[in-house]
């Protein structure tokens, strides 16, 4: 098959067109996961384990009362969120390699989490360090030397973002074809589009939390939309393939399952977790 069959078979066959649909709503659902992995199973739940009192818990932050515990144990309360981020990514790629048979759309779920859990964490790390606000101030203040430490998790988040940056380009192959501009296409289709997507979700849910536009600007925006820059950024990255074997193009299709997931996923960020809890 020549390279213009191959790319006429993807425009006339409807099994070989990316549904957007499904794209956007597993993006919802991953959204959703990663929220909760960094807010609650991250600082919550580290809160609660080491004796502090949870105040509140939402999609976009979690604040508790920990004045009277250790400095080591409130450092590691404040760390939580971007350590669950990287246990959560850690994990999923684990399980990603031992489900290779998967269908396409939860091998690109997959794929999705596990790239954006390493892109909030190392998003975090890279970009608040010098803020003056967040998980990584706080986890800084009271350190000696305190420039050294933040240029130095911001060096760190630099090399965990543009690592899982590459990763994720070269793993991402098996869902783009071999066309050069049909790998744009679908590239853009499948890192651009959930961006924007879980950007949105993110935002809609952080404006009904109770805290008001502030935490809104500073923590579903920023986390958001700046923590995953680099999920859109891939699609820059995109080269033509180089030569050999050819591979089973992965397509993610319309799935009623997972767009009922994202919409259930949808549904709990903003009217439960959104205003947050307790209420």
């Amino acid at each position: 098959m020549n390279m213009a069959t191959a790319q006429s078979d993807v425009y006339l066959n409807p099994e070989l067109r990316i549904n957007l649909f499904s794209i956007a709503s597993i993006a919802v659902f991953t959204q959703f996961i990663c929220s909760v992995a960094h807010e609650v199973l991250g600082h919550a739940l580290m809160a609660a384990l080491s004796g502090g009192s949870l105040l509140h818990v939402s999609s976009v932050d979690a604040d508790y009362n920990i004045e009277h515990l250790t400095v080591g144990l409130q450092r590691l309360i404040h760390s939580a969120g971007i350590l669950m981020n990287f246990i959560v990514g850690i994990v999923v790629a684990i399980i990603a390699k031992q489900l290779l048979h998967a269908s396409s759309n939860t091998r690109y779920f997959l794929w999705l989490l596990c790239h954006v859990n390493f892109f909030i964490g190392g998003g975090y790390m890279m970009a608040l360090s010098f803020a003056g606000f967040g998980d990584v101030d706080a986890f800084v203040t009271g350190l000696p030397n305190p420039v050294f430490w933040k240029t130095a998790l911001t060096l760190i988040g630099a090399v965990i973002s543009f690592a899982t940056l590459k990763h994720g380009v070269r793993t991402l192959d098996p869902f783009l074809g071999n066309e050069y501009g049909e790998r744009r296409r679908r590239g853009r289709a499948l890192t651009i589009f959930p961006y924007l997507v879980s950007g949105i979700m993110s935002v809609i849910a952080g404006l009904f939390n109770p805290v008001g536009m502030v935490l809104v600007a500073m923590s579903a925006a920023a986390s958001s939309f700046g923590g995953q820059a680099f999920l859109a950024w891939m699609a820059a990255f995109i080269r033509i393939r180089k030569s050999g074997e050819p591979v089973e193009l992965l397509t993610p299709v319309f799935s009623k399952t997972w767009i009922f997931l994202g919409i259930l996923a949808f549904i709990v960020d903003v009217v439960v977790l959104g205003p947050g809890l307790p209420r």
